[in-house]
């Protein structure tokens, strides 16, 4: 039960997690986007966001608590520490496997 529970709560905090970064990058905190194409592009940067942050949640090697990741334009953004050199490249290599990531820029440290 206990393992339940803290899933569920890493399930939750993750959602909380995407959710904000969502409103974060598409500019919704901020009062908004200018046009449909800023608006469109924030939306796809907030996917991308999500979708590595969902794989990170699932990876054994990454703490997603301890990565920040931040996307404009395709190009995400990796910061923050990591175990070892071996999750730093993980964490690179899983951000770069998301579709429409155009460039992943590092300065995860361990």
């Amino acid at each position: 039960m206990h393992v339940f529970r803290q899933g569920l709560i890493v399930m939750l905090f993750t959602g909380f997690l995407s959710a904000c970064g969502s409103l974060i990058v598409s500019g919704q905190a901020q009062g908004g986007g200018s046009s449909t194409t800023d608006s469109d592009a924030r939306r796809r940067d907030a996917a991308i966001t999500a979708e590595i942050n969902r794989r990170f949640v699932r990876d054994t090697q990454i703490s997603a608590f301890d990565v920040t990741i931040r996307t404009r334009n395709g190009v995400v953004q990796l910061s923050g520490q990591v175990r070892n050199a071996q999750a730093k490249q993980r964490a690179f290599e899983l951000a770069r496997s998301v579709d429409g990531v155009r460039r992943v820029e590092s300065s995860l440290t361990y």
